[in-house]
C-alpha cells in the first residue's frame, strides 16, 4: 500500500521567522510505502525544519 502525505507550513519572512499572517503556504508532498518509510521521512523532516528554525 501507498499513502501520499501533504504537509504544509508557513513561508518565512525575512527574519527566518515563520509569517503566519501569510496566506503563502509551503507544500511539501512525500509518498511512502510502508511505517518503516514513514518513520525515516518523518525524522528527517524534523531535522530539516528544525535546523531552518535556528
Amino acid at each position: 500500500m501507498q499513502v501520499s502525505i501533504e504537509i504544509a507550513t508557513w513561508t518565512q519572512n525575512n527574519h527566518g521567522l515563520f509569517d503566519y499572517e501569510s496566506s503563502d503556504l509551503k507544500v511539501s508532498k512525500m509518498m511512502v510505502q510502508n511505517s518503516v518509510y514513514l518513520i525515516l521521512n518523518s525524522i528527517i523532516f524534523v531535522y530539516v525544519a528544525n535546523r531552518g528554525c535556528g
